[in-house]
């Protein structure tokens, strides 16, 4: 049964208006959304097996089900109707284990314990991925959102050689890992002061990496592993990481502090800490780090440039530098899009 969780609104959400006006950030990097985004039936079919899983009110989920936005414009040039779907239920999912992280209203709601508990399970999905044959994981005690991922990245790990495979679940276990890290620094009441110090957690628990990964599903790539490591690739990732969590930290910062009933001790984000630990206003802190987005953003394009003149390069590795800038670019667009962000509970 239809339950058309995004196509009727919460009548809270008309009546937020946001304290925090949010600056403009003057990007030059590319976006294209995808043309399967929203073709339906796909696409209610997707929310709607996600919502199943997910344990939420058709209300709490609704914010959640705009997910689909990163789909379409972090995965824009994929064609397979098959994978774009896979891709869809991805980044609803994702988003579901966030918000029982994140929110008063989920099953972590930043207890360590908790968060503990059910991003183990998700190590799990990955071991049991990496070895189907190991029957001392127990499948019984997961979450269903946590058999909704085991299902979800089956699917993409089906489709992937050896090297992509433990690449892919490696990142998946680096973003579980850093979302507890999260909950340990807010429960200890961690003095995060600078980007440097905030990124040493965030670089994880944002999954950028992960997500920028997943475009070798996407579009049908390989990156081999020594490409990969390679200096340049790695500061590449490194700058759409930090491009897309400074975006993040601007736009859902009221998203944030609002889900945790205005205290900004419970949010880990990083104008929270610049107004709690460097006395900024909240207008000084989005300001600083959009001044950050814009000196990286330059920096990144010109590694692009440079990157693509050379030879260690082979032909998908190529492809893939030039759509980092569209994920990135993409990152932003959403931001901008999403009604998670622009009207809230």
């Amino acid at each position: 049964m239809a339950l058309s969780v995004n196509t009727t609104e919460s009548k809270e959400s008309h009546k937020f208006k946001p304290r925090y006006p949010i600056p403009e950030i003057q990007s030059v990097l590319p976006y294209n959304e995808n043309p399967l985004h929203l073709v339906e039936p796909m696409d209610s079919q997707c929310k709607d097996w996600c919502f199943e899983t997910s344990l939420f009110s058709r209300d709490e989920f609704r914010r959640i089900a705009n997910a689909t936005y990163y789909t379409a414009y972090f995965y824009s040039f994929c064609t397979d109707r098959d994978r774009y779907e896979t891709l869809t239920k991805s980044l609803v999912n994702v988003f579901i284990l966030d918000d029982h992280m994140e929110t008063t209203w989920g099953e972590i709601n930043r207890k360590e314990i908790k968060a503990k508990e059910i991003y183990g399970q998700l190590h799990e999905v990955c071991d049991k991925l990496l070895d189907p044959g190991n029957k001392s994981i127990k499948m019984d005690r997961w979450k269903p959102y946590i058999l909704g991922a085991y299902a979800i990245y089956g699917m993409v790990v089906s489709a992937y050689n050896d090297c992509q495979r433990k690449r892919c679940l490696m990142l998946l276990k680096g973003w579980a890992d850093g979302m507890i890290e999260e909950c340990i620094d807010l429960n200890a009441d961690k003095r995060i002061d600078n980007l440097t110090q905030f990124m040493e957690v965030r670089d994880r628990s944002v999954a950028v990496r992960f997500f920028i990964q997943l475009m070798e599903y996407a579009d049908n790539l390989f990156v081999p592993q020594a490409e990969w490591d390679h200096p340049k690739f790695q500061r590449l990732l490194e700058l759409a990481t930090y491009l897309v969590t400074l975006v993040n930290e601007v736009y859902s910062f009221e998203k944030e502090v609002k889900e945790r009933d205005w205290n900004m001790a419970e949010a880990y984000n990083m104008v929270a800490f610049y107004v709690r630990f460097k006395g900024m206003s909240v207008t000084e802190a989005m300001d600083s780090l959009v001044k950050d987005y814009m000196e990286m953003e330059s920096e990144i394009v010109a590694l692009k440039e440079e990157v693509l003149t050379e030879d260690w390069l082979s032909p998908d590795t190529r492809v893939f530098v030039g759509r980092i800038m569209y994920f990135i670019g993409g990152a932003l667009r959403a931001h901008v899009l999403m009604k998670r962000y622009s009207s809230l509970m």
